[in-house]
């Protein structure tokens, strides 16, 4: 068995706040079980995609874990924690090694190129990716998470449908996320992911999954 996650072994957190008012106009402090249910899924996939694609670490998948702390008053707060559970040296905070990012910017970029699309991207000296999205915003992203984010696109979309569900209930108007700083550096006339940052019904617009038809003969 493993042993139990340390405070110190904590390589980011995220916190998921969502705001809105029920019927009688007082401020939402409660969700749907079922959706809450969808968000922590769709957390856990998305995690271990970009995981295994070494997002999280130069060296390799770092065997992140998710775990959920308890709710705090305000809203309705989630706050989970992204453990790594090999012995990574100096996974001890993000930071730790260059350019690794945070749980928050993977999903600000997931959320981003579901949402504007990428209209040109360049390879950069030192090793990332400076993607420009189709709102003419640009952003420099770390290879592996570059290359991750060209993958599994049909997942992606339900695993950030599953993490944005709260926004279907039309008592939830928003959803504010923040998470820590990251260290990944900026190129010229990119912009670094925002550590705190507003997803809306649009966003979960964004991600409805495409229309499946089955052919028959």
């Amino acid at each position: 068995m493993a042993d139990k996650p340390t405070e110190d072994a904590a390589a980011d957190t995220l916190t998921l706040r969502f705001t809105g008012e029920d019927e009688d106009g007082t401020q939402l402090h409660e969700l749907r079980a079922a959706h809450v249910a969808e968000v922590l899924q769709g957390l856990v996939g998305l995690t271990s995609d970009f995981d295994k694609a070494g997002v999280f670490h130069p060296e390799g998948p770092s065997g992140s874990e998710v775990l959920v702390r308890p709710a705090q008053e305000g809203s309705f707060l989630i706050e989970v924690v992204r453990f790594t559970t090999d012995n990574w040296p100096g996974i001890v905070a993000v930071g730790g090694a260059a350019g690794v990012p945070s749980l928050a910017s993977v999903l600000w970029w997931a959320t981003k190129s579901a949402r504007a699309g990428v209209k040109d991207f360049d390879h950069l000296d030192n090793g990332n990716v400076k993607v420009v999205w189709q709102d003419e915003t640009a952003q420099e992203i770390p290879v592996a998470a570059w290359e991750e984010l060209q993958k599994r696109t049909r997942r992606r979309k339900k695993q950030l449908r599953q993490i944005l569900t709260p926004l279907s209930d039309r008592r939830v108007s928003a959803l504010d996320v923040s998470g820590p700083p990251d260290d990944v550096l900026e190129a010229p006339g990119a912009e670094a992911a925002p550590t705190t940052y507003v997803l809306t019904r649009p966003d979960y617009d964004a991600v409805k999954p495409d229309d499946e038809v089955e052919e028959t003969s």
